[in-house]
């Protein structure tokens, strides 16, 4: 399975439109700020969305935080905002481990991260709206692997 995971949009749905028009995945893994846009682009592609609830994504319906499992991969999706990542990444380290998950998926820093080592391994797709990062995450095997693209 194939998947975009992308962050802070902050209304800026085109550039959503761009990112999955380049990639066409399986689904969308939206991380917070720009829910909104993301179920629109979904619904476009004819796509499944993974959505959570940011800080900025106000009378929104997602949930703060969510652990799908994709393929069977158990996961850990969330803004990050509740879980102080500004501050580092002990807190959403430990609550995706007691979670069951193999990997942490957030946004909010505008800064992204892929760190694979540790008990879970931690990704952070940057801004799609600001920087206009996003990962590119392929599920297959029992395997995860995500590599950092940008929409130009």
């Amino acid at each position: 399975m194939k998947f975009c995971a992308a962050s802070d949009s902050h209304g800026d749905f085109d550039v959503l439109c761009l990112m999955l028009e380049k990639e066409r995945p399986d689904g969308l893994i939206f991380l917070g700020d720009g829910v909104r846009e993301a179920l629109r682009a979904g619904q476009v592609f004819g796509l499944p969305v993974l959505a959570v609830a940011g800080n900025c994504d106000l009378a929104c319906q997602e949930p703060l935080a969510r652990q799908p499992s994709p393929a069977g991969f158990p996961l850990f999706l969330a803004h990050g905002h509740r879980f102080g990542v500004k501050q580092g990444f002990g807190e959403i380290e430990r609550a995706a481990e007691q979670a069951g998950a193999k990997a942490a998926f957030f946004g909010h820093t505008h800064r992204p991260l892929l760190r694979e080592q540790g008990p879970v391994a931690l990704y952070n797709p940057g801004s799609i709206g600001r920087e206009r990062t996003y990962l590119a995450v392929e599920i297959d095997g029992g395997k995860l692997t995500c590599r950092l693209e940008r929409v130009e």
